[in-house]
């Protein structure tokens, strides 16, 4: 992991952070290695957000600043992989230390390849099925980084995220839950994940949707939703579904939850997006859920619903209407 090979870096000299500041692209908050004092991490993701922010670590979700020395952590997406290595490459003063950190898995290798055919004495650290690469920030940016900056994303008249799910096209799921919502579509909806808006988009089509809030944890997919819907119903919530709380009982809810923590399957959450669902829901309100076939949460959804059905499963995938949310009994005293 990271962890690892950040640490080892720091104990083998080849990483030396300076006594000023150093700004820190999408770190995991358990990474050890990372100046903490001097530190300035730039997050979008709301649980990391929140998590640095407990630690009393300055947390930005843009970075306008300059910093004597810069760490990214590489994420899936290609693109936007690219686009922080420029955006620290670019806060980071002429000389000062570029460290980028990643699993060969998130694609560390194409980046190691283009920053070797564009820069001189580039070191590498490898262990643990990953790579970590460093260098001094050129006087020059190089103008093939310079173009990483300005990656888009969208498709089709769509605004979507380069960090999100599901950038450059519709999600089967979304698209299948879309076609298999309760006919009946009236009240407050909560849209439990909902990315860049596309199911949003398909229940404010409803005329008698009085209220809609979108709860998402990635800053640039909320932030593509605001740009999908123009609707005055629609509010746009930064938060991490699983800590969120609603204020108001809802008449439904739709989720297409996630169930991965970086590359490795983590049915727990979705499970946790189900058990929010149930205490967000209004007793006469209704739970429409689509899940990966092989995910297990018919258990989670007879624990949490009076009435589980499954009204759809097509192309590796199934969806539920749930309804009767079980109310969660106080203990006596």
């Amino acid at each position: 992991m990271s962890v690892s090979r950040l640490e080892s870096a720091c104990e083998s000299g080849l990483v030396n952070w300076p006594d000023g500041k150093v700004a820190a692209w999408r770190p995991d908050p358990a990474i050890r290695g990372l100046p903490e004092r001097r530190l300035v991490v730039v997050h979008g993701f709301k649980p990391d957000f929140d998590a640095w922010t407990g630690k009393g670590i300055p947390v930005e979700t843009v970075f306008d600043g300059t910093a004597e020395a810069s760490y990214v952590q590489v994420p899936r997406s290609k693109a936007f992989a690219r686009k922080i290595v420029a955006d620290a490459m670019r806060a980071t003063v002429a000389g000062g230390q570029v460290v980028i950190d990643g699993q060969k898995t998130d694609g560390i290798e194409s980046i190691l390849r283009e920053i070797k055919s564009l820069l001189r004495e580039v070191e590498v650290l490898s262990k643990a099925h990953g790579k970590l690469i460093t260098f001094s920030r050129p006087k020059e940016m190089p103008a093939r980084i310079e173009t990483w900056k300005d990656a888009k994303s969208g498709f089709d008249g769509w605004s979507t995220a380069l960090s999100g799910f599901s950038a450059d096209r519709i999600d089967t799921g979304s698209a299948i839950l879309a076609g298999h919502l309760p006919t009946r579509i009236k009240g407050s909806v909560l849209d439990l994940g909902a990315g860049w808006g596309f199911i949003a988009a398909s229940i404010l089509a409803v005329a008698e949707v009085e209220r809609l809030d979108l709860v998402e944890a990635e800053l640039d997919a909320l932030q593509a939703a605001k740009t999908n819907i123009a609707d005055l119903r629609a509010r746009f919530l930064w938060e991490d579904a699983l800590s969120w709380t609603a204020d108001i009982r809802y008449d439904l809810v739709v989720c297409n939850p996630p169930f991965h923590a970086g590359r490795a399957a983590d049915p727990s959450l979705g499970q946790k997006f189900i058990e929010v669902a149930a205490r967000s829901l209004s007793q006469g309100g209704t739970l429409a859920l689509v899940a990966n076939r092989h995910l297990p949460y018919e258990r989670t959804l007879a624990d949490a619903f009076g009435q589980v059905q499954a009204v759809a499963e097509a192309q590796g995938f199934k969806v539920f209407h749930a309804q009767k949310p079980k109310r969660a009994r106080r203990k006596r005293r």
